[in-house]
Protein backbone atom coordinates (compact mmCIF):
# COMPACT_ATOMS: atom_id res chain seq x y z
CA UNK A 1 0.00 0.00 0.00
CA UNK A 2 1.06 3.54 -1.03
CA UNK A 3 1.68 5.95 1.91
CA UNK A 4 0.29 9.44 1.88
CA UNK A 5 3.97 10.94 1.03
CA UNK A 6 4.19 8.75 -2.21
CA UNK A 7 -0.33 9.23 -3.71
CA UNK A 8 -0.49 11.39 -6.19
CA UNK A 9 -2.66 14.31 -6.11
CA UNK A 10 -5.38 12.64 -7.22
CA UNK A 11 -5.40 9.52 -5.22
CA UNK A 12 -5.29 11.86 -1.94
CA UNK A 13 -7.39 14.44 -2.62
CA UNK A 14 -10.61 12.14 -4.40
CA UNK A 15 -10.77 9.76 -1.45
CA UNK A 16 -12.05 13.11 1.00
CA UNK A 17 -15.85 12.70 1.45
CA UNK A 18 -17.27 16.14 0.53
CA UNK A 19 -20.81 15.85 0.96
CA UNK A 20 -21.55 17.87 3.82
CA UNK A 21 -20.54 20.59 2.41
CA UNK A 22 -22.55 21.22 -0.58
CA UNK A 23 -24.57 23.76 -1.70
CA UNK A 24 -28.22 23.73 -3.65
CA UNK A 25 -29.02 26.34 -6.07
CA UNK A 26 -32.27 25.24 -8.04
CA UNK A 27 -31.16 21.72 -9.36
CA UNK A 28 -27.96 22.26 -9.76
CA UNK A 29 -25.33 21.12 -6.52
CA UNK A 30 -22.16 23.13 -6.01
CA UNK A 31 -19.07 22.19 -3.88
CA UNK A 32 -18.43 25.16 -1.36
CA UNK A 33 -15.50 27.04 -2.66
CA UNK A 34 -14.30 28.25 1.05
CA UNK A 35 -13.97 24.70 2.24
CA UNK A 36 -12.72 23.06 -0.93
CA UNK A 37 -9.87 26.16 -0.83
CA UNK A 38 -8.79 25.01 3.32
CA UNK A 39 -9.02 21.45 2.46
CA UNK A 40 -6.98 22.03 -0.37
CA UNK A 41 -4.28 24.10 1.90
CA UNK A 42 -4.12 21.89 4.54
CA UNK A 43 -3.79 18.90 2.23
CA UNK A 44 -1.18 20.90 0.17
CA UNK A 45 0.13 24.10 1.80
CA UNK A 46 2.09 25.52 -1.73
CA UNK A 47 -1.39 25.41 -3.81
CA UNK A 48 -2.33 28.40 -5.14
CA UNK A 49 -5.17 29.98 -8.06
CA UNK A 50 -5.32 32.90 -10.18
CA UNK A 51 -8.40 34.67 -11.34
CA UNK A 52 -7.72 35.43 -15.35
CA UNK A 53 -8.40 39.16 -16.11
CA UNK A 54 -9.43 40.16 -19.83
CA UNK A 55 -9.35 43.21 -21.85
CA UNK A 56 -12.29 45.58 -21.88
CA UNK A 57 -13.07 48.84 -23.67
CA UNK A 58 -15.49 51.04 -22.30
CA UNK A 59 -16.63 54.87 -22.47
CA UNK A 60 -14.05 55.34 -19.86
CA UNK A 61 -11.44 53.94 -21.52
CA UNK A 62 -9.59 50.31 -21.53
CA UNK A 63 -9.65 48.62 -18.69
CA UNK A 64 -9.03 44.86 -17.16
CA UNK A 65 -11.83 42.83 -15.50
CA UNK A 66 -11.97 39.35 -14.50
CA UNK A 67 -14.20 38.18 -16.98
CA UNK A 68 -14.77 38.41 -21.03
CA UNK A 69 -17.59 37.99 -23.54
CA UNK A 70 -18.40 36.39 -26.31
CA UNK A 71 -19.75 37.15 -29.79
CA UNK A 72 -23.49 37.13 -28.20
CA UNK A 73 -22.27 39.10 -24.97
CA UNK A 74 -22.21 36.18 -22.56
CA UNK A 75 -19.63 36.59 -20.18
CA UNK A 76 -17.70 33.75 -18.68
CA UNK A 77 -14.62 33.23 -15.77
CA UNK A 78 -11.48 31.52 -15.69
CA UNK A 79 -9.60 30.44 -12.77
CA UNK A 80 -6.45 28.26 -12.71
CA UNK A 81 -5.36 26.42 -9.67
CA UNK A 82 -1.89 24.51 -9.44
CA UNK A 83 -1.10 21.56 -6.89
CA UNK A 84 2.24 20.80 -6.97
CA UNK A 85 3.46 20.31 -10.59
CA UNK A 86 -0.34 20.11 -12.19
CA UNK A 87 -1.89 22.50 -13.10
CA UNK A 88 -5.44 23.28 -13.96
CA UNK A 89 -7.58 26.62 -15.96
CA UNK A 90 -11.22 25.82 -15.91
CA UNK A 91 -13.59 28.32 -17.14
CA UNK A 92 -17.54 29.01 -16.58
CA UNK A 93 -20.78 31.11 -17.87
CA UNK A 94 -21.38 33.70 -15.55
CA UNK A 95 -24.89 32.71 -14.42
CA UNK A 96 -28.11 35.07 -13.05
CA UNK A 97 -30.43 34.40 -9.99
CA UNK A 98 -31.95 31.75 -12.41
CA UNK A 99 -29.22 29.83 -13.39
CA UNK A 100 -29.06 31.06 -16.62
CA UNK A 101 -25.97 32.58 -18.68
CA UNK A 102 -25.96 36.41 -18.41
CA UNK A 103 -24.96 39.11 -20.54
CA UNK A 104 -23.59 42.31 -19.04
CA UNK A 105 -23.10 40.71 -15.85
CA UNK A 106 -23.08 42.54 -12.03
CA UNK A 107 -20.31 42.30 -10.08
CA UNK A 108 -22.26 39.81 -7.86
CA UNK A 109 -22.57 37.71 -10.49
CA UNK A 110 -19.14 37.68 -11.64
CA UNK A 111 -17.49 37.17 -8.49
CA UNK A 112 -19.98 34.30 -7.65
CA UNK A 113 -18.83 32.65 -10.74
CA UNK A 114 -15.18 33.19 -9.81
CA UNK A 115 -15.71 31.36 -6.35
CA UNK A 116 -17.58 28.34 -7.99
CA UNK A 117 -15.27 27.88 -10.83
CA UNK A 118 -12.30 28.00 -8.40
CA UNK A 119 -14.37 25.00 -7.20
CA UNK A 120 -13.92 23.20 -9.78
CA UNK A 121 -10.64 23.58 -10.91
CA UNK A 122 -10.45 21.92 -7.55
CA UNK A 123 -12.48 19.08 -8.12
CA UNK A 124 -10.21 18.52 -11.83
CA UNK A 125 -7.35 17.57 -9.08
CA UNK A 126 -9.97 15.24 -6.78
CA UNK A 127 -11.29 17.01 -4.59
CA UNK A 128 -15.10 16.61 -5.11
CA UNK A 129 -14.97 15.18 -8.11
CA UNK A 130 -17.93 13.18 -8.10
CA UNK A 131 -20.23 15.88 -7.58
CA UNK A 132 -19.82 17.04 -11.12
CA UNK A 133 -20.34 13.30 -12.85
CA UNK A 134 -22.43 13.86 -15.94
CA UNK A 135 -20.85 16.65 -17.57
CA UNK A 136 -21.97 15.81 -20.95
CA UNK A 137 -25.17 16.53 -20.09
CA UNK A 138 -24.93 19.49 -17.46
CA UNK A 139 -21.61 21.63 -18.61
CA UNK A 140 -22.06 24.53 -15.30
CA UNK A 141 -22.40 21.69 -12.75
CA UNK A 142 -24.04 17.99 -12.21
CA UNK A 143 -27.98 18.66 -12.43
CA UNK A 144 -28.50 15.34 -11.82
CA UNK A 145 -26.61 15.21 -8.42
CA UNK A 146 -29.93 16.01 -6.68
CA UNK A 147 -32.70 15.39 -9.45
CA UNK A 148 -35.10 12.79 -8.30
CA UNK A 149 -34.55 9.68 -10.40
CA UNK A 150 -36.53 8.59 -13.27
CA UNK A 151 -39.54 7.07 -12.13
CA UNK A 152 -39.82 3.61 -11.18
CA UNK A 153 -41.85 0.99 -10.18
CA UNK A 154 -42.29 1.48 -6.21
CA UNK A 155 -43.91 -0.78 -4.03
CA UNK A 156 -47.81 0.10 -2.71
CA UNK A 157 -47.63 -2.23 0.03
CA UNK A 158 -44.84 -3.44 1.90
CA UNK A 159 -42.96 -6.58 0.68
CA UNK A 160 -44.20 -9.79 2.55
CA UNK A 161 -40.90 -10.80 2.58
CA UNK A 162 -38.18 -11.14 0.43
CA UNK A 163 -36.87 -14.44 -1.96
CA UNK A 164 -33.95 -14.66 0.25
CA UNK A 165 -33.82 -16.87 3.40
CA UNK A 166 -30.90 -15.80 4.71
CA UNK A 167 -30.64 -12.76 6.31
CA UNK A 168 -27.08 -10.61 5.95
CA UNK A 169 -24.85 -10.28 9.12
CA UNK A 170 -24.65 -7.27 10.82
CA UNK A 171 -20.95 -6.30 9.72
CA UNK A 172 -22.24 -6.33 6.26
CA UNK A 173 -20.54 -9.76 5.18
CA UNK A 174 -21.71 -12.55 3.38
CA UNK A 175 -25.42 -14.46 4.16
CA UNK A 176 -24.39 -17.47 5.77
CA UNK A 177 -26.65 -19.68 3.33
CA UNK A 178 -26.08 -17.86 0.20
CA UNK A 179 -23.32 -15.76 -1.84
CA UNK A 180 -23.65 -12.21 -1.99
CA UNK A 181 -23.83 -12.68 -5.58
CA UNK A 182 -26.97 -14.91 -4.69
CA UNK A 183 -28.27 -12.24 -2.99
CA UNK A 184 -28.16 -10.04 -5.00
CA UNK A 185 -29.80 -11.74 -8.20
CA UNK A 186 -32.81 -12.74 -5.67
CA UNK A 187 -33.63 -8.95 -4.62
CA UNK A 188 -33.15 -8.06 -8.49
CA UNK A 189 -35.39 -10.76 -9.19
CA UNK A 190 -37.90 -9.49 -6.37
CA UNK A 191 -41.68 -9.06 -7.72
CA UNK A 192 -42.14 -5.41 -5.72
CA UNK A 193 -39.16 -4.06 -7.73
CA UNK A 194 -36.84 -3.70 -4.21
CA UNK A 195 -34.18 -2.44 -5.80
CA UNK A 196 -33.36 -1.46 -10.03
CA UNK A 197 -30.87 -1.05 -12.46
CA UNK A 198 -29.62 2.43 -12.62
CA UNK A 199 -26.90 2.47 -15.27
CA UNK A 200 -24.11 0.59 -13.56
CA UNK A 201 -25.42 1.35 -10.17
CA UNK A 202 -28.72 -0.01 -8.13
CA UNK A 203 -31.26 2.76 -7.44
CA UNK A 204 -33.09 0.79 -3.85
CA UNK A 205 -37.08 1.41 -3.77
CA UNK A 206 -37.80 3.34 -0.70
CA UNK A 207 -40.14 1.79 2.07
CA UNK A 208 -43.87 2.54 2.97
CA UNK A 209 -44.24 1.34 6.35
CA UNK A 210 -41.59 0.20 9.18
CA UNK A 211 -40.93 -3.16 7.49
CA UNK A 212 -40.90 -1.87 3.93
CA UNK A 213 -37.93 0.64 5.46
CA UNK A 214 -36.07 -2.64 6.79
CA UNK A 215 -36.02 -4.57 4.06
CA UNK A 216 -34.94 -1.60 1.93
CA UNK A 217 -31.75 -1.16 4.59
CA UNK A 218 -31.21 -4.93 4.11
CA UNK A 219 -30.93 -3.97 0.14
CA UNK A 220 -28.56 -1.31 0.70
CA UNK A 221 -26.61 -3.49 3.02
CA UNK A 222 -26.61 -6.39 0.14
CA UNK A 223 -25.69 -3.96 -2.63
CA UNK A 224 -23.01 -1.55 -0.83
CA UNK A 225 -19.97 -1.89 -3.04
CA UNK A 226 -17.28 -4.02 -2.00
CA UNK A 227 -13.58 -4.04 -2.79
CA UNK A 228 -14.08 -7.52 -4.68
CA UNK A 229 -16.44 -5.96 -6.67
CA UNK A 230 -13.57 -3.41 -8.12
CA UNK A 231 -9.99 -3.60 -9.64
CA UNK A 232 -8.52 -0.81 -7.46
CA UNK A 233 -8.97 0.69 -3.68
CA UNK A 234 -9.95 4.22 -6.03
CA UNK A 235 -12.58 2.66 -8.22
CA UNK A 236 -14.37 0.94 -4.82
CA UNK A 237 -14.40 4.29 -3.53
CA UNK A 238 -16.09 5.72 -6.21
CA UNK A 239 -18.42 3.33 -6.23
CA UNK A 240 -19.39 3.29 -2.90
CA UNK A 241 -19.85 7.76 -3.50
CA UNK A 242 -21.83 6.81 -6.54
CA UNK A 243 -24.21 4.38 -5.01
CA UNK A 244 -24.85 6.87 -1.79
CA UNK A 245 -25.35 9.70 -4.65
CA UNK A 246 -28.13 7.39 -6.92
CA UNK A 247 -29.73 6.85 -3.81
CA UNK A 248 -29.51 10.14 -1.74
CA UNK A 249 -32.97 11.20 -2.16
CA UNK A 250 -34.47 7.46 -0.23
CA UNK A 251 -31.75 7.95 2.04
CA UNK A 252 -32.94 11.31 2.95
CA UNK A 253 -36.69 9.81 3.39
CA UNK A 254 -35.00 6.97 5.32
CA UNK A 255 -33.59 9.78 7.71
CA UNK A 256 -37.15 11.19 8.38
CA UNK A 257 -39.16 7.87 8.47
CA UNK A 258 -36.67 5.59 10.18
CA UNK A 259 -33.55 7.68 11.83
CA UNK A 260 -32.48 4.64 13.57
CA UNK A 261 -31.98 2.30 10.33
CA UNK A 262 -30.77 5.51 8.46
CA UNK A 263 -27.73 5.64 11.03
CA UNK A 264 -26.94 2.16 10.85
CA UNK A 265 -27.27 2.34 6.70
CA UNK A 266 -24.57 5.41 6.69
CA UNK A 267 -22.42 3.67 9.15
CA UNK A 268 -22.10 0.57 6.76
CA UNK A 269 -21.40 3.64 4.05
CA UNK A 270 -18.65 4.74 6.43
CA UNK A 271 -17.12 1.30 6.77
CA UNK A 272 -17.25 0.35 2.96
CA UNK A 273 -15.14 3.61 2.02
CA UNK A 274 -12.49 2.81 5.09
CA UNK A 275 -12.53 -0.57 4.19
CA UNK A 276 -11.40 0.55 0.03
CA UNK A 277 -8.96 3.00 1.34
CA UNK A 278 -7.54 0.76 3.40
CA UNK A 279 -6.43 -2.12 0.59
Amino acid sequence: MTTAKTKSVWQRLSKIDVSEHTEKKGNLTYLSWAWAWATLKNEYPSASFHKHFFDHISKDGEMKLPYTVDGEGYAYVRVTVKVEDAEVTETLPVLGNSNRAVKNPDSFNVNTSLQRCLAKAIAYHGLGHYIYAGEDTAPIEDAAVDEEPPPKAAPKAAPKAAPPKAVPTSNGGAPSEMTVDEWRAGFLDHPEGVVMPEGSEHLVAGGVNDEGWKLAAKVFEVFMPRSSDYSSSEECVEGVNNFWRINKKVLTDMSKAEPTLHAEVMAKFKAAKIQAQGE
